[in-house]
């Protein structure tokens, strides 16, 4: 395999930019909030940092992944192998969208409430 794949991931990364961008706003946001609403703050930043390293990993992944199993050989599992890593990214992306929807209606404590 060539260092071709490099640019294919790095394509691969480019198209996704305007989300990453999101993220690192959201980030920078819900770390701004830490001290006022620090609930949905830390579960907004978990959310988000899982989802920016999921992309991380899974942007470069899914570029040489393909070439890689080919050069192995393994072009008949290509389709299972695929799959299945697609699957276990969903998975894990719809954890952080989970995390993020929690963020939003989590309750924070008042001064009202006992602290146990």
């Amino acid at each position: 395999m060539d260092g071709s794949w490099v640019l294919m991931a790095l394509a691969s990364m480019a198209t996704n930019l305007p989300v990453v961008l999101v993220w690192v706003g959201g980030i920078i946001v819900a770390g701004l909030n830490l001290q006022t609403r620090r609930r949905g703050a830390i579960l907004a930043l978990c959310g988000l940092i899982g989802s920016l390293v999921l992309w991380l990993v899974m942007a470069p992944l899914s570029s040489l992944l393909p070439p890689l199993l080919i050069e192995m050989d393994l072009i008949e599992q290509l389709g299972l192998i695929l799959g299945t890593i697609s699957f276990l990214s969903s998975a894990l992306s719809a954890v952080m969208w989970g995390l993020l929807i929690a963020a939003v209606f989590v309750k924070e404590p008042t001064d009202d409430d006992e602290i146990a």
